[in-house]
């Protein structure tokens, strides 16, 4: 029997952002697969032309993962469904896995804030997160096959004299000055 889900719909999804940039959405505590830790991916893209199930003419600007620290993942993993899935399948921790050190260095952090929205799991949890994305940085390919937007939370370290046109632009364009 095939197990996987990469042909389903479910727990995939849009959200547009309002005209501050902001969007949120409800989601459940993601699971893992062998050889990754908890994660979620996540695509930015400008221009959505399309209804809220689909996109088209789109631009991506981002393309990465977004993860969680230990404590929220150990705490939601010893419950039900999750603990079951520990006994058949040898969970990667963050320190394991290669793409979380990428995304989390240079300063950078792809780590979800999580907290309990109550005394206990069972109330559930909220998370937060922000990704800087410059819309007129030109997308750069990184060494994982993936698009990323120079400048942008990097799934992988992008080269310094990648980092260096980066910050350049982001200078140019006040970027440093309007966000202290």
């Amino acid at each position: 029997m095939d197990s996987t889900t990469d042909d389903k719909t479910f727990l995939r999804g849009i959200s547009r952002t309002d005209s501050a940039g902001m969007t949120e959405f409800l989601t459940i505590f993601p699971g893992y697969y062998i050889s990754r830790t908890t994660h979620i991916h996540v695509t930015v893209q400008t221009n959505v032309t399309g209804k809220d199930t689909s996109y088209s003419d789109s631009g991506v600007q981002h393309l990465g993962q977004l993860f969680f620290d230990k404590d929220p993942i150990n705490s939601v993993y010893q419950l039900a469904p999750y603990k079951t899935h520990l006994s058949t399948l040898n969970r990667t921790t963050n320190s394991e896995d290669s793409l979380y050190s990428s995304a989390n260095g240079d300063g950078y952090s792809a780590v979800v804030s999580v907290s309990k929205l109550g005394d206990s799991l069972a109330d559930g949890l909220v998370g937060y997160i922000t990704i800087g994305v410059n819309r007129s940085a030109t997308p750069a390919e990184t060494t994982g096959g993936s698009v990323n937007v120079v400048g942008a939370l990097p799934t992988v370290t992008p080269t310094p004299g990648a980092r260096a046109a980066a910050y350049a632009l982001d200078a140019s364009e006040g970027y440093f000055e309007k966000k202290r």
